[in-house]
């Protein structure tokens, strides 16, 4: 019976340390900016270490939409007001470094076929179509 109390009290403590959602999305999308800039000249590296990102973070970002979508439309709407800037910031550097990227690959229909896979794995994101 003990044990059964600390296990359940490790899994508390595991879902009480871990990150809100909006930390999540933020952290997120800092991180496919920062796999964009930092390969723009290496395409394969680029293409490559989004879907070993997408790979790693997929049922976190599962987990990040499950609790948006419980989340009353109040507290959503108040974490998306807060974190606004930020977001929008993000995508804007995500949006064009993506448009940068397909330009350079525009010629190399391999490449930006795993890219536009790639691309979709991240988009777990929006897994529910929202």
């Amino acid at each position: 019976m003990r044990k059964l109390f600390i296990f359940v009290g490790l899994c508390w403590l595991l879902v009480a340390c871990s990150p809100s959602p909006e930390v999540t999305l933020i952290h997120s999308l800092n991180t496919v900016a920062s796999i964009l800039r930092n390969n723009m000249d290496h395409p394969d590296t680029l293409i490559e270490q989004l879907n070993a990102y997408a790979d790693a973070n997929q049922e976190t970002w599962m987990r990040m939409n499950r609790e948006f979508q419980s989340m009353s439309k109040e507290d959503y709407m108040r974490i998306i007001e807060h974190k606004e800037d930020d977001m929008r910031v993000l995508m804007l550097m995500i949006m064009n470094l993506d448009l940068e990227f397909q330009d350079q690959i525009k010629h190399d229909a391999v490449r930006m076929a795993a890219y536009m896979s790639a691309i979709n794995k991240v988009g777990i994101l929006y897994s529910d179509g929202s």
